[in-house]
Formats: C-alpha cells, structure tokens, sequence
C-alpha cells in the first residue's frame, strides 16, 4: 500500500512538473516537456509492474496462509 502511494505521490509531482513545463512556449521547453512525457510514461509501465508484483505478493501470502 505504501509504495502505492509512493508511485501515485511521484505521477502527481511528475503531472504538475510538465503542467509547468508546458505553460512556458520555448523550444527548450517543448523538448522538457516531451522527455518529461516520455519519463513518465515509462515510470507509470514501472508503477504498474510494482503493483503486479505486489499483488502477486499478496496473492502468494494469501495462499501460503490458507495452507496453513
């Protein structure tokens, strides 16, 4: 639960960087905010492979539990 939140903690401050990004018209800025996108992306497939693997976690503890 607590690295769920991390992960939501760290896309909420990643959306509010590249909101920030975007409100400046610059080229540099555009660029940021495109490797930011890319970034995020990436970090929101890790959020979701976290999550998988702590559900597969609880999963294995519910088993391991209900054999008991």
């Amino acid at each position: 639960m607590q690295q769920l939140q991390l992960i939501q903690q760290q896309q909420q401050q990643q959306q509010q960087q590249q909101q920030r990004q975007q409100q400046q018209p610059t080229a540099a800025a555009a660029a940021a905010a495109a490797a930011a996108s890319i970034q995020q992306q990436q970090q929101q497939q890790a959020a979701a492979a976290a999550a998988a693997a702590a559900a597969a976690a609880a999963a294995a503890a519910a088993a391991a539990v209900l054999q008991l």
